[in-house]
């Protein structure tokens, strides 16, 4: 592979990110000098952009990225490629170098990635069962009260990112918690480094673990004591272990 000294780094944030849950890191990328550009790559529904008109699922999303992708390769003709995914937007990631290859893109970091949704059957029963009541209720009760019962139901099961949401982005999120792209990780064959938080508690470590056994020659740096947001918590160190795994292509 040619030498990375001239990179844009692209970044496809998680569930709920945009430009603004990015910045601490953003700025010290920028600041560094180590890239021609630094990207965040806004999702439909999120940041400055509104939702679609209609219900997306993860396919939807990756032609996107890879529209946006082709954009930012035509503008940086001559420079090296980087995308991070983080929580939701490496699972598009996933989804598009699985479906579409390369597809552009030259080293992937994955970043608490939401790859794997195994079918928990008692947190789907438990939906079900929200969902259920929250209709029953409706036939001698008002919507309102109905729909705040519904919403308690899906605190208690653990579905914070589902009870944040309305309208359009509530039914998104309804499909993409059920798009598992574990199976598209062994098609990924550019370098790739997996970054997790020991305290994960969204994307568990054992998962990351999983997900770097999948991807061939990928590395995998594990943040002792960080969760989810290790972009938020940590900036300087990912920013760091990100510099030293590209200085090894």
């Amino acid at each position: 592979m040619a030498s990375f000294a001239q990179r844009v780094l692209v970044i496809i944030p998680g569930w709920g990110g945009d430009a603004s849950s990015w910045k601490k890191f953003t700025d010290r990328a920028q600041k560094s000098g180590e890239y021609v550009d630094v990207e965040v790559i806004e999702l439909p529904c999120f940041g400055a952009k509104s939702c679609p008109e209609s219900v997306w699922d993860v396919p939807e999303y990756a032609t996107y990225v890879q529209q946006e992708i082709h954009r930012i390769k035509n503008k940086h003709a001559h420079a090296k490629i980087v995308v991070l995914g983080h929580s939701f937007g490496g699972q598009v990631l996933t989804y598009m170098l699985g479906h579409n290859g390369q597809a552009g893109v030259d080293a992937v970091v994955l970043s608490g990635a939401a790859i794997i949704r195994p079918k928990k059957f008692v947190r789907r029963a438990l939906g079900k069962a929200a969902s259920f009541f929250a209709k029953v209720l409706l036939s001698f009760t008002s919507k309102k009260i109905a729909n705040n019962i519904r919403y308690k139901l899906y605190r208690v099961i653990g579905s914070p990112d589902y009870t944040n949401a309305k309208g359009m982005k509530q039914k998104i999120f309804l499909r993409v918690i059920r798009f598992d792209v574990q199976h598209m990780l062994a098609q990924i064959t550019l370098p790739t480094l997996v970054v997790w938080g020991s305290a994960d508690r969204y994307t568990p470590l054992r998962h990351g673990k999983r997900i770097h056994s999948k991807i061939k020659d990928a590395t995998m740096h594990i943040f002792d004591g960080a969760t989810h947001g290790i972009h938020i918590k940590m900036p300087q160190e990912l920013h760091e272990r990100i510099q030293q795994f590209l200085r090894t292509l």
